[in-house]
């Protein structure tokens, strides 16, 4: 089975369940990172939020040809580019980290319902918050969250201690599927790669001007920035 492994806002290999499971049983896993226009405006976005997720990108891409894989970073929506990739790349599979923002909750539940038409198994894992927040808010009185600390904690405590990290990633992936699947995608995608601030529109930024790069080791303890 092919596995497409889609990467958000967990930028990192360690503790990640989506990455475990896209790797389980798959004779074929190939990473992607979708830089959406939705995020890439200087208006919503500013240029050091988006110089840090860049940064971010080429460790993650470093860290994955370090195991035999790599990073197919694409330009484009992603509730066109994702389905599009399975049906075109014939996966049989789509993991990616859960996120609960409302953007993402609308963005995440047109690519299912595309992914489930193709008949791609989603599997949507937990990881970007210590606890499932569906699952929390269903131990809310009428489903509405606490506003009271103390209240948090009880609700909390009901679930029981955090799941614990899955194990590390193996030392080798399986064989992504190939540089050539960007024109399988055609005018869905708007470019490929990992480009530079100025590509996006951005100014460039003087070394020493907001968060140094030597902040790019960041990207490894799970704090990313944005999609």
């Amino acid at each position: 089975m092919r596995s497409l492994l889609w990467f958000r806002k967990g930028l990192r290999l360690h503790d990640n369940p989506a990455l475990a499971r896209a790797c389980e049983g798959a004779a074929a896993v190939q990473p992607i990172f979708v830089l959406d226009p939705w995020f890439l405006s200087p208006e919503r976005v500013g240029a050091n939020r988006v110089r840090f997720l860049l940064e971010s990108l080429e460790d993650l891409d470093a860290s994955l040809r370090a195991r035999g894989s790599t990073l197919l970073v694409l330009h484009g929506d992603p509730v066109k580019v994702v389905p599009a990739a399975l049906e075109r790349w014939r996966c049989g599979q789509l993991c990616y980290e859960a996120d609960s923002e409302p953007y993402a909750l609308t963005r995440d539940m047109a690519v299912t319902a595309a992914a489930n038409a193709l008949g791609v198994e989603v599997h949507a894992a937990v990881s970007h918050t210590l606890y499932d927040t569906e699952k929390l808010l269903a131990k809310c009185p009428k489903g509405e969250p606490p506003t009271v600390y103390n209240s948090f904690l009880k609700i909390a405590a009901s679930l029981g201690p955090p799941p614990k990290p899955v194990p590390a990633p193996p030392a080798k992936f399986p064989g992504p599927l190939g540089a050539d699947l960007v024109a399988d995608l055609g005018a869905l995608v708007t470019g490929h790669g990992i480009p530079t601030l100025e590509a996006l529109g951005y100014p460039s930024l003087p070394v020493g001007k907001g968060f140094p790069a030597r902040w790019g080791w960041l990207s490894r303890t799970g704090i990313e920035l944005m999609v």
